[in-house]
């Protein structure tokens, strides 16, 4: 920057014929310099203000950290490389400290952490450990330098925090601190879980599995919640020993659509409600209990000739001795091409049928006497 007494000299020795070299060496300033002011580019008393290489990528740095705060600034550094950033990693740190803050709470913990916490020693209660926290805050924590934005080039880390706008925070009533209870319960395999002499519903999907169970002291409200802290389940509490089911809807509706399908997929009714009628083993023993002859219970079929003799007894006219009604003689007919044996009646009555014999459709042969009876 070049002050206006010596802006007045330039032009002097300008009009006067002088180069431009010349004059840069007689006032101690570079050519390009001195050219610049007789041009007018360049103001007298007034700095120009170099460009700020990371002003086109302000708004992606700041997109980026609404959406993840915690997002590392060697990953962001990353994602500018493509864009065209072509600072080192050190001016980008430095300038997201200077508009953003970011890292400022961390680097707190940070140095709290190391220089208060590692040193404290063992046997130190909790009201020795808040005090000596608090004189290390006001010792070392807040009087640490940090760059202002009100106009001084550095300022303590209090006279910082001082100057920071801070949301007012409503008065809150005092209220004793809330006391959790969590205590571990094995699942139903009906989704049921049981606590305090009652039962609450969970997602079927969580039938014979572990959940967690957290109350609130003071709270009307149950939480069931699964092995990694995800909670699945809120109901409201019932007294303690009441016997009461406490069910969502939703998980009856998802436990009804799990047992259907499973009774779909299991290809047939249950075995309670499955038809089954009497086997061979109960029929064999109930013909007993009946006093009939059983059944035989293997696949082979069992001919009893015995039985078809009795049953063929009196049915047969050539095997019957009628003393008062004597067999006719037979005629024997030979009818090509086999040999058949008929019998036919020449006159009488058929026995035991008391009707006339059919004509026979035999010719006249020679006749011969009747077979006898047990032949």
């Amino acid at each position: 920057m070049i002050t206006r007494e010596d802006d007045v000299d330039i032009h002097a020795l300008r009009r006067q014929g002088w180069t431009i070299t010349a004059i840069a060496n007689h006032v101690g300033r570079d050519r390009k310099t001195v050219r610049n002011y007789l041009n007018g580019n360049r103001e007298p008393g007034v700095r120009r203000r170099a460009e700020d290489p990371f002003g086109p990528f302000v708004e992606y740095v700041t997109a980026r950290l609404v959406e993840d705060p915690h997002l590392w600034a060697v990953t962001l550094c990353d994602e500018l490389e493509p864009l065209g950033f072509t600072a080192s990693y050190q001016t980008l740190t430095r300038q997201i400290r200077a508009r953003h803050r970011k890292g400022v709470v961390e680097k707190v913990n940070h140095t709290a952490a190391q220089r208060w916490w590692r040193t404290l020693a063992d046997d130190m209660t909790i009201e020795k450990a808040q005090a000596d926290c608090d004189r290390f805050a006001t010792v070392r924590g807040d009087t640490r330098m940090r760059r202002s934005r009100s106009g001084d080039r550095k300022a303590t880390v209090a006279t910082v925090a001082a100057r920071e706008p801070l949301r007012p925070v409503p008065p809150v009533p005092p209220v004793p601190y809330p006391v959790q209870l969590s205590e571990t319960r094995v699942a139903s395999r009906q989704a049921l879980v049981s606590y305090c002499g009652n039962q609450y519903s969970v997602p079927p999907e969580l039938a014979s599995a572990t959940v967690t169970v957290t109350q609130i002291v003071g709270a009307q409200i149950l939480d069931i919640s699964t092995s990694t802290g995800i909670v699945v389940a809120r109901h409201r509490l019932e007294p303690d020993g009441a016997g009461v089911q406490v069910r969502d809807h939703g998980h009856v509706a998802a436990l009804d659509a799990t047992a259907m399908k499973a009774a779909a997929a299991a290809r047939g009714p249950h075995r309670r409600k499955e038809r089954i009628p009497p086997g061979q083993a109960a029929r064999a023993a109930a013909a007993t209990l009946h006093g009939d002859q059983p059944a035989p219970t293997s696949s082979s079929t069992v001919i009893d000739l015995a039985a078809n003799e009795r049953a063929a007894r009196g049915r047969n006219p050539a095997m019957i001795n009628n003393t008062r009604n004597p067999l006719p003689a037979a005629r024997i007919c030979h009818s090509p091409p086999r040999r058949r044996l008929a019998i036919n009646y020449s006159a009488g009555i058929w026995p035991h049928s008391g009707r006339t014999p059919p004509p026979s459709s035999c010719p006249p042969s020679s006749t011969t006497p009747a077979p006898k009876a047990g032949r």
